[in-house]
């Protein structure tokens, strides 16, 4: 019962911070590597994009 009560508080604490679709998507990462790399590889390829932007532009 206080495990439950716990993970209650925890959860509405991420929830009320705006917090929780980040913790369920690292919980989700840890249980798949195919997840771990399509977010990293879109990390990267955000990261190029804006470098390729800056560049552009100055």
């Amino acid at each position: 019962m206080k495990k439950e009560l716990k993970e209650d508080v925890v959860i509405n604490s991420l929830m009320a911070t705006g917090m929780l679709t980040n913790f369920a998507l690292l919980q989700s990462m840890k249980q798949s590597k195919t997840l771990t790399v399509m977010v990293l590889t879109g990390l990267a390829a955000m990261g190029v994009f804006f470098l390729f932007l800056s560049s552009i532009t100055g």
